[in-house]
């Protein structure tokens, strides 16, 4: 009985570390909808239907929270939703624009397009760099963002990902061949001219 259990949990064990930082990512935003989740109801309306006035409550929705793990693992797999209600901003675009600034220096990518820093956040998830013994960083006094840039920074500085990086504006020309021209020849007539 004690060989089985250790079997199921050295295989759950395994599975779990083969799938990367996902499910504990999804755990993790599952207790936090739990815990700080509600509802609310939007479109309600007052309407008038053969001279009798009636209200239509609209629908429920999820109201908006703060949940950075699900916010991450969403910006990750689908990157921006744009679709926000009120003036709050999209914080799947913000965390993007997060890594994107963090990694400027080392990795141009492209503008307004995150296909590029979602590829290189996806690997690092499914390899689970971002979960170190298959735990979640908790947040320190600094924040768990600043541990999650650092690895991505420290993977695009050791050379991983260069066919995500956008070449530099200026390259070296050790490269390139040289046209060769001829250089023109002044006669002592041009340049005795040239000298008045």
């Amino acid at each position: 009985m004690k060989l089985l259990l250790i079997i199921l949990l050295l295989s759950s064990t395994a599975t779990m570390a083969s799938e990367g930082c996902w499910p504990l990512l999804k755990t993790e935003a599952n207790k936090i909808n739990e815990r700080d989740g509600y509802q609310e109801s939007m479109g309600g309306q007052v309407y008038v239907l053969n001279g009798e006035v009636g209200y239509w409550p609209g629908i429920t929705v999820d109201a908006n929270i703060d949940n950075w793990a699900e916010d991450l693992q969403r910006s990750i797999q689908y990157g921006p939703q744009l679709i926000t209600f009120g003036n709050q901003e999209d914080p799947q675009k913000t965390i993007l624009e997060m890594f994107r600034q963090d990694l400027a220096e080392d990795c141009v990518l492209p503008k307004d397009n995150y296909k590029s820093l979602q590829s290189i956040l996806k690997e690092l998830m499914d390899e689970g760099a971002f979960c170190p013994e298959n735990k979640l960083v908790s947040r320190p006094m600094l924040g768990r963002w600043k541990h999650y840039k650092r690895i991505t920074r420290d993977a695009v500085k050791s050379g991983r990902f260069q066919d995500e990086c956008q070449s530099v504006a200026i390259q070296d020309d050790l490269d390139r061949d040289e046209e060769t021209s001829p250089i023109p020849v002044l006669n002592n007539e041009d340049a005795a001219a040239r000298e008045q």
